[in-house]
């Protein structure tokens, strides 16, 4: 049985899913048209909420691993780079890791899968969006129109595969005998996000 403050924090990682999944869903919504925000708005608008996904994936690799001694100190920060960099320091293992579930007789097995997003280009997508979220200097603007895009292949290309990183994976636990599952949507729950801890298997 998960003690109360692992209860806690797999309730906690919940609600962050289910907020990156509500970002996601206005992602889409956005690109597609449905937003009534003038074309060059939907962009900003965009960026700003994959940013806002970067740092709840972040936030949820800190509640995750929040028990590992030296973590403290991180519970004020929100800086995606910095919660992930202070991480890895202390458990190279901390970032999900996209795994597909298997039924078998005797229960279910996780297969890992290559990763849509790996920590390195997910760091670079979260400076990616500073980079979008500035109207840009004088010389640039005397070069160019107010963008008229109406496509945004780029941006639903970037949401999918944070989509895809979160939809089914695990994070492993610094011990190495326990592991967060989780699923963005649990089919048999409403279509709930759902948080779960899994033991490693004794040899035999």
């Amino acid at each position: 049985m998960p003690a109360q403050d692992q209860i806690s924090s797999l309730n906690l990682y919940a609600n962050l899913l289910e907020e990156i999944k509500l970002r996601i869903d206005s992602i889409n919504h956005c690109t597609l048209g449905l937003s009534g925000f003038a074309p060059p708005f939907v962009k900003d608008y965009c960026y700003l909420q994959i940013r806002m996904i970067c740092e709840l994936v972040a936030l949820c690799c800190l509640v995750a691993h929040g028990d590992i001694q030296g973590t403290s100190g991180l519970k004020r920060a929100w800086s995606a780079q910095k919660i992930m960099e202070a991480l890895e320091r202390l458990h190279p293992q901390f970032y999900p890791q996209p795994v597909k579930q298997i039924k078998k007789d005797n229960g279910f097995h996780l297969e890992g899968l290559a990763s849509p997003l790996p920590k390195s280009e997910f760091l670079k997508l979260y400076h990616k969006c500073d980079e979008a979220l500035h109207r840009g200097s004088l010389r640039k603007l005397l070069k160019g129109q107010f963008p008229k895009q109406i496509n945004y292949p780029e941006i639903t290309e970037k949401a999918q595969k944070l989509n895809n990183l979160l939809s089914h994976h695990m994070l492993v636990m610094k011990n190495g005998q326990q592991m967060f599952i989780a699923m963005l949507h649990n089919k048999n729950d409403n279509m709930k996000a759902q948080v779960a801890i899994a033991e490693a298997l004794k040899p035999s």
